[in-house]
């Protein structure tokens, strides 16, 4: 019994970990292209152009990934969710302070995405170096 639950909890988070990360990689693609990479779409694929468009894509992209660290946060251990709030606020800072960075976005944002699926390895134990 017990063998079971811990498959199942590992099971639940290496899902809510691919939700997380999915929902960094959607908020990263909307950082791009509003850094003036590519053209900003919506999550429809739609192409914005309109500054008050933007700006509610960006709110709808914030609340994702917050909806999405909030399911990590309930299910992960210390170091996800602390790395998780952490990616969170990089994005919320690249999203709305911009000015305060003073790098590109990969640099700012790789990092903590490498740390954070470091960690996920190590929380569900997968071993991909042996």
């Amino acid at each position: 019994m017990r063998l079971q639950q811990t498959t199942l909890l590992r099971a639940e988070r290496r899902e809510t970990f691919l939700e997380y990360l999915g929902e960094f990689e959607n908020s990263w693609a909307f950082l791009q292209a509003s850094w003036g990479n590519r053209p900003v779409t919506s999550t429809q694929g739609d192409v914005l152009i309109d500054p008050a468009a933007i700006a509610k894509e960006a709110v709808l992209r914030q609340h994702d990934i917050w909806s999405a660290y909030q399911k990590v946060a309930l299910v992960a251990g210390e170091e996800c969710r602390r790395i998780a709030l952490e990616l969170n606020h990089m994005i919320y800072k690249a999203t709305y302070h911009r000015e305060d960075i003073d790098q590109t976005l990969f640099d700012y944002l790789a990092p903590s995405q490498e740390a954070f699926l470091a960690a996920a390895r190590r929380e569900l134990r997968l071993d991909l170096d042996g």
